[in-house]
């Protein structure tokens, strides 16, 4: 017999809307509730796009950049015992909307830091991924390019335990954008006002990177490391055979596996090995697209909530929707990965009464999303065969 499982609560013959989840933040974790993939991968669970990264791979170029001079070692933190070694090490990722609010509500997860200014996390988001529209530097003195394929609208710093948002042209559109940092837990949690975006497309292209902080910007890397600053860089002499502003200046990366990160932070040139001095460029993979629709996500609405108004058919494999809104327009099927299935539209006179057949689905996590003219809801259910 097939049957309906319903998310969060398993409960036959009711819906449960999927809004993002409330996040408070304090840099408390507790309300962040996902469960985290596997290491070097990307999933989704609870409502929250997670990326869990490796542990001790903040080694910035892996020690050895082709056409530089540098230090062929990979990144060291400096001298001082202020430094345990762990503050650039990013070891999580998070997001969940909250539209509601107009908010995206982040979470990173660092080895570790116990004074606010140690570590600076810069992430920046693509919202159009067109090529060469947008900003590619990395914002606060990276030294650093994403590529042209994920040039970006926004930016987002969190340095000296403040948050800043800068658009495409670095106007400060930080708004109502919060952020709070846990030394004990290496927890920085972070809000996005996005209240002046606009409307936000199906799918986000994020980069996100660490390194440490000199005054809201990023502390340099030299050839050898000294009381405050690291080792594996080519320096900063100023001899314009080692221009120091080529080297990149950050020690981690997301979305991308331990071993292959080097190659978003090793080919930059300092005019040494018969290239033209250039920057690094971080690869077009090394981003991770984000589907809204995947993380459930519910528009502001003006509807009345419609979770009453469905009718579960176990033994057939029919959902009946009962008063639909005036305005709804369409419903939209995916599945677990955000992909579009089936899109039925509703006719004017059909909103009463809307049945769907889904017998032929497999055994599955999927999202049902009623489209209206300027709204929508969004719904999650498990269907088992």
């Amino acid at each position: 017999m097939r049957r309906f499982l319903l998310i969060p609560i398993l409960v036959i013959g009711s819906w449960v809307s999927l809004s993002s989840h409330p996040i408070t933040v304090d840099g408390d974790d507790s309300d962040w509730i996902g469960t985290p993939p596997p290491v070097d991968s990307y999933g989704v669970s609870l409502g929250e796009g997670i990326w869990t990264d490796a542990a001790n791979d903040d080694l910035g170029d892996g020690g050895d950049a082709p056409f530089a001079s540098d230090n062929p070692g990979g990144y060291t933190y400096p001298d001082t015992s202020l430094y345990t070694g762990d503050e650039a090490d990013l070891l999580e990722w998070r997001v969940t909307p909250d539209l509601s609010n107009n908010t995206l509500n982040f979470l990173v997860r660092l080895g570790g830091f116990t004074e606010f200014w140690q570590p600076i996390v810069v992430m920046t988001i693509d919202l159009d991924h067109q090529t060469g529209s947008g900003q590619v530097w990395l914002p606060q003195n990276a030294d650093v390019q994403v590529s042209e394929e994920n040039a970006w609208e926004y930016a987002v710093a969190i340095a000296d335990g403040n948050i800043l948002v800068f658009d495409a042209n670095w106007q400060n559109v930080t708004g109502a954008s919060q952020v709070a940092l846990n030394p004990s837990t290496g927890v920085i949690e972070f809000s996005v006002d996005v209240s002046g975006w606009g409307t936000l497309p199906d799918h986000l292209y994020f980069t996100v990177a660490s390194g440490l902080g000199e005054f809201g910007n990023f502390r340099e890397v030299d050839s050898t490391s000294s009381l405050w600053y690291g080792a594996g860089g080519v320096g900063t002499d100023g001899t314009g055979n080692d221009p120091f502003w080529v080297d990149p200046d950050v020690y981690d990366l997301c979305f991308v596996s331990a071993s292959d990160q080097p190659n978003d932070l090793n080919n930059y040139s300092d005019g040494t090995q018969g290239q033209p001095i250039a920057p690094a460029v971080i690869r077009p993979t090394t981003v991770q697209v984000v589907n809204l629709n995947a993380l459930g996500i519910q528009e502001q609405s003006r509807w009345e909530p419609i979770r009453r108004r469905v009718v579960l058919a176990p033994d057939h494999g029919i959902l009946t929707l009962y008063h639909l809104p005036e305005e709804a327009r369409l419903l939209n099927l995916y599945d677990a990965t955000g992909h579009l299935l089936r899109s039925f539209p509703i006719p004017p006179s059909s909103r009463d009464v809307v049945s769907l057949n889904i017998q032929s689905l497999r055994t599955g996590v999927y999202f049902l999303k009623v489209v209206g003219a300027q709204d929508t809801q969004s719904y999650r259910f498990i269907w088992v065969r």
